[in-house]
């Protein structure tokens, strides 16, 4: 008995039935959804074609969904150069001004809880400020 489970996350190219009943028979533990891509729609279609499979075969197979976090936007801003080392503010409102390197945060809620000297990720976390 193997100790290491295999969870197979599925995206558009094994989203079909064929493939995911290979998966199953090539020896996938479960599988994981994300849903930050794709309609629920499809997420529901690929449950219940994995629920189909798990009947037919009598056997459990979990199924883990990915959810997404909060996500905050920022609001209108013209393209804003920034240096490492530059100094940026982050105002409450929709529209930025870039000229004095103020990023606009629209959502009141999320600007409160921001305090100065915080690292505040944008772009998934590929810029941090």
């Amino acid at each position: 008995m193997r100790k290491t489970k295999i969870l197979v996350t599925i995206g558009p190219s094994s989203s079909k039935e064929n493939v995911i009943l290979r998966l199953i028979r090539e020896g996938v533990d479960g599988f994981r959804l994300n849903f930050s891509h794709g309609t629920h729609e499809e997420k529901r279609k690929i449950i219940q074609i994995i629920r189909k499979f798990e009947e037919k075969l009598k056997q459990g197979i979990p199924i883990i969904g990915d959810l997404q976090g909060p996500v905050i936007r920022i609001g209108e801003i013209d393209d804003l150069c920034v240096h490492r080392g530059d100094t940026v503010y982050l105002i409450y409102g929709k529209k930025g001004d870039s000229e004095n390197k103020k990023i606009p945060i629209p959502n009141e809620d999320a600007f409160a809880m921001i305090d100065e000297n915080d690292l505040i990720l944008i772009e998934s976390g590929r810029i941090i400020i």
